[in-house]
């Protein structure tokens, strides 16, 4: 990730995307897995690590509704929110 003192700018957008995907979507591992496939690179370690980090600093409450256990604590949410 790092280059003779300086950041690899790619890498480093590719683990802001993987903690912000993990984050909302509440799935690091796949993140990780498919971050690392589609953009081709070949450091593993970095962009799990984003994605952990993005998991485990995420809001206990889901981002996404569908992701709620029932249909009271969508219907709760969807109330506060508006």
């Amino acid at each position: 990730m790092v280059e003779s003192g300086r950041l690899n700018p790619a890498l480093t957008m590719i683990c802001v995307m993987a903690a912000f995907n993990a984050a909302v979507t509440r799935t690091p591992v796949s993140t990780t897995l498919l971050l690392t496939k589609l953009t081709n690179i070949s450091p593993l370690t970095p962009v799990l690590f984003a994605s952990l980090i993005g998991f485990f600093l995420a809001p206990k409450v889901p981002l996404i509704t569908a992701q709620l256990k029932t249909n009271q604590e969508a219907k709760s949410r969807v109330t506060t929110v508006s």
